[in-house]
């Protein structure tokens, strides 16, 4: 649609062999299309997804989207691939995501250095 941004989405290769599995199965699938989804369809996905998971709290794209990039940070990915990943044009922004890390950090020092 119009003022839709195109991202560039990175597969893990388990995702693309799904992808590939459902592709076979669905012969009804232009593959050129993929997945001609709409923003508001794949919220709807994610939040049935989620209540089907047991997952109490509201999850959205862009609650999956703070998980991926605090998750690559937490496990020692650099600042700037994650801005990359995330299609970030401002470091600044990207770096909103290691508040969390630098907590998890906070609290490591003082569970394991307090201790007499």
């Amino acid at each position: 649609g119009k003022g839709e941004k195109i991202r560039v989405v990175f597969l893990s290769p388990k995702a693309k062999e799904c992808i590939k599995a459902y592709l076979n199965k669905r012969k009804d699938v232009d593959e050129d299309l993929l997945f001609p989804m709409t923003v508001r369809s794949v919220q709807r996905l994610i939040r049935q997804y989620a209540i089907k998971a047991g997952i109490g709290k509201k999850v959205t794209p862009h609650v999956i989207r703070h998980m991926f990039a605090t998750d690559l940070l937490g496990n020692g990915a650099d600042l700037r691939s994650v801005q990359m990943l995330l299609g970030h044009a401002n470091i600044t922004t990207t770096q909103i995501y290691t508040h969390v890390t630098d907590k998890q950090l906070r609290d490591t020092h003082k569970r394991f250095h307090s201790k007499r």
